[in-house]
């Protein structure tokens, strides 16, 4: 129930925009993986692919774990450190939207801009050194320009 009322409250405050983005993304990437199972290969095919660890993505790395056993079933240099790259700003996200719901921070409050912040490279909005954003504004910096220097602020 508490989930429900969330989803309302977020409704009303506008982070819907937020879950939309994400859910977009989230179904863009479901859809590459069901293209190369399409329903012409059929789920034997899927079964193989499986079965011989080659499910022709063209990322550096996977794995492909049963959720409720942990149990890998099957994996792509699942050793190779790779960059977590967006993961971790849907976390910070989750996160924040946490604490907005327990009441330790507001929307209205100000973030200001460390040192450490403004220097990440990759994406990002260009935050400089003691800037102050809404956190409000510093959630919109994270969730549509995927902004490093604004999920680290």
């Amino acid at each position: 129930m508490n989930c429900i009322r969330f989803f309302f409250d977020c409704k009303r405050k506008g982070f819907m925009k937020v879950v939309l983005i994400y859910t977009i993304m989230l179904a863009y990437f479901s859809l590459s993986f069901n293209m190369a199972f399409s329903k012409d290969n059929g789920i034997n095919d899927l079964e193989i692919a499986v079965s011989t660890n080659d499910l022709g993505l063209t990322s550096k790395s996977y794995v492909l774990m049963e959720a409720s056993t942990g149990t890998v079933i099957c994996d792509k240099a699942k050793d190779e450190k790779v960059s977590p790259a967006s993961i971790t700003k849907i976390m910070t996200l989750l996160l924040i939207f946490e604490e907005l719901e327990k009441g330790n921070i507001t929307l209205d409050e100000e973030v200001i801009t460390s040192a450490y912040a403004k220097s990440m490279g990759g994406s990002q909005v260009f935050l400089e050194e003691n800037e102050e954003m809404s956190v409000d504004e510093m959630l919109k910096a994270v969730a549509v320009a995927s902004g490093n220097d604004a999920a680290v602020a």
